[in-house]
């Protein structure tokens, strides 16, 4: 990878940017302080990124200046994506009500780029259970948004897994799946809409499923047999890449597998020490595709590998805990904590989260 890098680092107390050439990052820059940051997206020359605060939701030009608030919250923001002169943000939030007390609550919001007006899009209830795990993605796909929630019944207590679609103008929420296997991803094509239903952890192994957006019944495009699909996959050019553990040798791998099914081939292979399971330091925690180049970000690096197959190569190293990746026209930007190794690092344990390109 050539060319300038850019990379926003988030020190619990500081927001850096740093620039460097080739893969080498250099030379940190203080844009922002007092950040505590978890998701980022970039609209032509801005970056909007989440806090853990009540404006949760701020933006500034990607060479730096000043700072707009965009949104305010009753919670925490745990997704958030650009598209169409607005953005959209998933909300964990406590709804206090006279006649139920407190209840837990999604919120799909939909909020002008410039903060000034904000829809509630559609409220779910939100499961309080150990299952309870909101992922990341949602998809937008013409005049919908599409995501996943999960929510348990009372009687018997359940969890039961949705994706629903709202109007991306407001409207009535449709379900259009329903289970009880834990999905984990949720990723589109222009055609089809993607998701992943991942192992329990007993006899269910996880499947990759797709249903047209003309709404034709599922259909399952790979299905896990010896191996366990945890969580991870993305979409693009006709394939799917995605994460998987094999059981057998310990390790964790990255497959890809084409998006109208057969079988799956194994494109990196992380190996875990002799006699140990997989490791959390070696799984991919979230991938992308951009043309024929498959990047991803595991617990301490980036690192990039060609869709068609070779060597792996890291792009960043040393890193923190990673949560999420994206690229825009050629630059790549992740977030992590500088959180590992034994609290041994330059930032003494302390929680950070790192933009990068």
């Amino acid at each position: 990878m050539t060319g300038k890098l850019r990379r926003i680092l988030e020190v619990v107390l500081s927001l850096l940017l740093f620039v460097g050439e080739g893969r080498a990052v250099l030379d940190p820059q203080v844009l922002v302080s007092e950040v505590i940051s978890s998701h980022i997206a970039i609209q032509n020359d801005h970056i909007i990124w989440s806090e853990f605060s009540t404006t949760p939701i701020r933006k500034m030009l990607k060479t730096g200046g000043p700072i707009s608030n965009l949104a305010h919250s009753m919670g925490s923001v745990m997704s958030l994506m650009i598209h169409d002169g607005h953005f959209f943000w998933i909300e964990s939030f406590e709804m206090r009500t006279f006649d139920a007390g407190v209840r837990d609550m999604w919120a799909l919001n939909k909020t002008s780029l410039d903060g000034k007006t904000n829809t509630v899009l559609s409220l779910e209830p939100r499961a309080n259970t150990a299952d309870d795990t909101q992922i990341l993605d949602m998809v937008i796909y013409r005049y919908h948004v599409y995501w996943v929630v999960c929510a348990v019944a009372e009687s018997p207590p359940v969890v039961t897994y949705k994706i629903s679609k709202v109007p991306i103008n407001g409207g009535e929420s449709i379900t259009l799946v329903s289970t009880s296997k834990r999905i984990t991803a949720l990723m589109q094509d222009g055609s089809n809409l993607y998701w992943m239903e991942a192992s329990d952890g007993w006899y269910f192994r996880g499947v990759i499923k797709k249903m047209s957006f003309e709404e034709a019944e599922p259909i399952t495009v790979y299905s896990a047999d010896q191996n366990i699909l945890y969580g991870v996959m993305t979409v693009s050019g006709g394939e799917i890449v995605f994460g998987d553990i094999d059981p057998i040798n310990s390790d964790y791998r990255l497959m890809k597998v084409s998006s109208s099914g057969g079988a799956a081939t194994v494109l990196a292979r992380f190996h875990s020490k002799p006699g140990t399971d997989p490791g959390p330091n070696d799984s991919p925690q979230r991938i992308i595709i951009d043309g024929n180049d498959v990047y991803w970000v595991d617990q301490h690096s980036l690192r990039t590998i060609p869709l068609d197959g070779g060597a792996p190569a890291v792009l960043a190293d040393n890193l923190g805990s990673t949560k999420d990746v994206m690229v825009l026209n050629g630059t790549l930007f992740w977030t992590e904590s500088k959180y590992w190794n034994g609290g041994q690092n330059a930032n003494h344990g302390r929680n950070s989260h790192h933009f990068s390109r």
